[in-house]
C-alpha cells in the first residue's frame, strides 16, 4: 500500500511538471508571436518586411537556441497569437499565476470540467488551458473560422483528445 502512495504521489508530479513545462512554452510561443506582430506594425511594415524579418530571426535564433525557430515555426507562433489574441487575457479571475519572462502571465484553471464553462471569469474557447499542448494550438489554428476553432477546442478539452486525435477529427 505504501509503495502504491508514493508511486500515485510520483505520477503525479511527473504529470503537473510535465504539464507546467507545457503550458511555458505554449505561452513563449505566443509571446513570441506577440512580439513578431507587434515589429511587422509599427509602422516599418511594407512589402516582404514581414518575410525578411522573420528570415533574420529564425537564422539568428536557430543560431542561439537551435531547432524549433524556423521560418515555418515563426510564422506560426505569428499565426498563434493573431488566432488567440485574448490567450493570456489578464481578467481571468480563476487563473492560476505564473512568473514567466519577468511578467505575470494567467492562464485557465487545472479543472477539465470549466471547459463547459458558465461560470463568470471560467475558462472558455481563446483562453489559455493547460491540457491543451502547442501541438493541440497549431493544428487549432488551421482552423480559419472562429466558432468552429473554439467546437474543436471544447470538444478536444471535454473528450481529452490527444493531438493525433484531434488532427483526425478536424480533418
Amino acid at each position: 500500500a505504501l509503495l502504491a502512495r508514493i508511486r500515485g504521489i510520483w505520477e503525479r508530479s511527473r504529470s503537473q511538471a510535465a504539464r507546467s513545462v507545457n503550458t511555458a512554452h505554449v505561452c513563449a510561443n505566443w509571446l513570441i508571436g506577440q512580439q513578431i506582430v507587434e515589429a511587422e506594425q509599427r509602422g516599418r511594415r511594407r512589402a516582404g518586411y514581414g518575410q525578411a524579418l522573420l528570415k533574420t530571426l529564425s537564422s539568428q535564433l536557430a543560431g542561439e537556441f537551435g531547432s524549433g525557430f524556423s521560418v515555418s515555426a515563426l510564422q506560426y507562433m505569428r499565426g498563434f497569437y493573431l488566432a488567440y489574441s485574448e490567450l493570456l487575457a489578464a481578467d481571468n479571475q480563476h487563473a492560476v499565476r505564473v512568473e514567466f519572462a519577468a511578467a505575470q502571465i494567467q492562464h485557465a484553471p487545472r479543472d477539465e470540467s470549466a471547459a463547459a464553462g458558465g461560470e463568470r471569469g471560467a475558462w472558455r474557447p481563446g483562453l489559455l488551458h493547460p491540457a491543451l499542448s502547442w501541438t493541440h494550438y497549431r493544428l487549432l489554428v488551421k482552423v480559419e473560422r472562429r466558432e468552429v476553432r473554439d467546437f474543436y477546442e471544447i470538444e478536444a478539452l471535454r473528450s481529452g483528445w490527444s493531438a493525433r486525435q484531434l488532427e483526425r477529427q478536424i480533418n
